[in-house]
């Protein structure tokens, strides 16, 4: 049973992610080191709206949020 109101322009979520990396290590392997940089951003995730019981619907699915998340490791 569908409980939820059709939306028209509904999309599945978008995302876009980039990685980037470096390794080395000096003296013959006596010292390393890595450094990683890191961004991923969703757009038009899937958020799931209440809507008031007067419209005969319970909820409605709508694309409306958005996550970003980035940094960097060193070690």
């Amino acid at each position: 049973m569908v409980d939820g109101v059709a939306q028209p322009n509904i999309s599945w979520e978008r995302s876009v992610q980039w990685n980037i990396g470096l390794d080395g290590e000096i003296s013959n392997g006596r010292f390393s080191f890595a450094l990683d940089v890191f961004n991923k951003e969703n757009k038009q995730s899937l958020f799931d709206v209440a809507l008031p019981v007067t419209t005969g619907y319970d909820r409605a699915l709508t694309n409306s949020v958005g996550v970003r998340n980035y940094g960097a490791r060193w070690s």
